[in-house]
């Protein structure tokens, strides 16, 4: 899907204005901001997720003068939501699935492992972190995306996921935010809700 790109020269009004209609009501999954709207990351970081707004920054090393936004599905409310930095472990190409006990709990009919496939909720992708049972992942229910419906992972489109999984490397580091912070001097406003973020529940 092309992303769409936003002038950095524009004025500060316009672009805010703009970026606002683009960044929470867009009709599209990907957008392109120039780095100065976008989140600040720190040194190193490749990935930011809004947890409250269900975005997704992707910042590339070639390309640090523009920020790729993705709308994701986070964790339904009674699922765990870790915050904070992690990085990249691994990656799996047509992951099983294999929920985690309580999720199980909560959910009998869940079964103990899943095959990859179209019944797998993971998709064709898998990025696993530092936290266990955390992922950044497909989905294969598209509805879901920007939505809280998951277990508690971060879900993309599949051919966003897979996009992203040829670029992300072991190693990357990834924060979690509740509420992204958009730092005074790093550009104009984009509307996003500050709000309180998500609750804490279940992991999986």
């Amino acid at each position: 899907m092309a992303a769409a790109a936003v002038s950095a020269a524009a004025p500060a009004s316009a672009d805010g204005l703009r970026l606002t209609e683009m960044v929470l009501g867009q009709t599209r999954s990907r957008l392109t901001l120039p780095a100065s709207a976008a989140p600040v990351f720190a040194p190193g970081e490749n990935i930011v997720v809004d947890m409250r707004n269900r975005r997704l920054f992707w910042r590339s090393e070639e390309l640090p003068e523009t920020v790729e936004v993705y709308r994701v599905a986070v964790g339904r409310p009674e699922a765990h939501h870790p915050l904070g930095r992690t990085r990249v472990t691994f990656k799996r190409v047509e992951p099983s699935w294999s929920p985690t006990p309580r999720a199980r709990e909560r959910d009998p009919y869940l079964p103990a492992y899943v095959a990859s496939g179209g019944d797998n909720p993971l998709g064709s992708r898998a990025i696993n972190l530092t936290w266990k049972y955390y992922l950044i992942h497909g989905t294969n229910d598209a509805r879901k995306i920007g939505r809280a419906a998951t277990w508690g992972c971060v879900s993309l489109y599949e051919s966003e996921v897979q996009s992203l999984f040829e670029r992300i490397g072991n190693g990357m580091r990834v924060r979690f935010e509740p509420v992204v912070e958009y730092g005074v001097g790093h550009g104009p406003d984009i509307g996003i809700d500050r709000g309180a973020g998500p609750g804490a529940g279940d992991q999986s």
